[in-house]
């Protein structure tokens, strides 16, 4: 392997990142699935199959939870684990 001289360190440029268009959306894109799984009563169907109520030291609901994981997936989700920084520790 050939080695490079460097001749002083090179300063990498900044990078600014700015979204300002119009039209968008917090939910990326995803307002047509969350429309579309409306309409198909997603939640209420899933309520009904499941059946599980909330337990007292739970953050969301069965149907909640299971929606979020649908919609993840949907939206190119690679991994379940939440990032729990700040979340108590």
């Amino acid at each position: 392997m050939k080695n490079i001289a460097h001749k002083g360190e090179r300063k990498q440029p900044k990078i600014k990142a700015e979204v300002n268009g119009k039209g968008l959306t917090v939910h990326a894109g995803l307002l047509p699935v969350l429309t579309f799984m409306g309409k198909l009563l997603f939640r209420q169907r899933i309520q009904e199959a499941v059946g599980k109520e909330r337990e007292a030291n739970a953050p969301y609901q069965m149907v909640d939870a299971m929606q979020m994981v649908v919609i993840g997936l949907i939206a190119g989700a690679t991994s379940m684990v939440a990032d729990n920084e700040g979340m108590g520790r």
